[in-house]
């Protein structure tokens, strides 16, 4: 689990500061408390005259910073996706990206209440019983001003949401398959952090302590 901190003072060290963090999966940047306005501070935050351009999307949207975009990334899966969801949040966590695992199911329980906005989600859709209240989810999603992505076979998701197109597998196989992309989407995101995609700054991939 991250450390959530506050930032007092969005000068040169808070921002140097926050700089750093975004590169630290241990550490999560919630909020910063400054007299300037966030655009101005989104500004500073992104252009530096000594550390040069951050090598991230960086905006104001009201009072709030947005880097890359999103603040919340849940990843969603039911049945045999249930594990292909929690090994996509792993991987874009070893990654250096704050992402969750849900399960689509118990998702309108309590964390729906997040969307909005600053929410990303990736629903892997791979049962075809349950493919209409998928498609339900990623609408009311999206209805928030969430960013939804459905990796599911078939042409159809709804408004305002992305399709990442699976080939009609097994339903035992395609949650394997549809884990391929979130991995390429670590991939990328990583190399825009300057990360090495799968080399580790801190854990790694045997733990030898607790």
């Amino acid at each position: 689990m991250s450390i959530r901190v506050g930032v007092n003072g969005f000068g040169r060290i808070g921002r140097v500061f926050s700089r750093t963090a975004l590169r630290d999966q241990d550490i999560e940047v919630v909020g910063v408390n400054d007299l300037a306005d966030a655009k101005t501070l989104a500004h500073l935050l992104k252009h530096d005259s000594v550390h040069g351009n951050l090598n991230a999307e960086v905006a104001a949207k009201g009072e709030a910073i947005f880097v890359d975009g999103r603040e919340i990334l849940a990843v969603l899966g039911r049945g045999p996706a249930r594990a292909a969801a929690e090994m996509g949040a792993l991987t874009l966590k070893e990654s250096g990206v704050m992402a969750e695992s849900f399960a689509t199911a118990s998702f309108r329980h309590g964390p729906f209440e997040l969307a909005g906005p600053g929410m990303a989600a990736i629903i892997l859709s791979t049962e075809e019983q349950t493919r209409t209240l998928d498609l339900g989810l990623a609408a009311d999603l999206a209805s928030t001003g969430a960013s939804v992505a459905v990796i599911a076979p078939g042409e159809e998701v709804p408004a305002g949401c992305a399709r990442v197109h699976l080939p009609s597998l097994d339903r035992l196989f395609s949650s394997t398959v549809g884990v391929v992309p979130i991995q390429l989407l670590a991939w990328r995101l990583a190399l825009r952090r300057g990360r090495a995609p799968g080399a580790y700054t801190r854990a790694s991939k045997v733990t030898t302590r607790e």
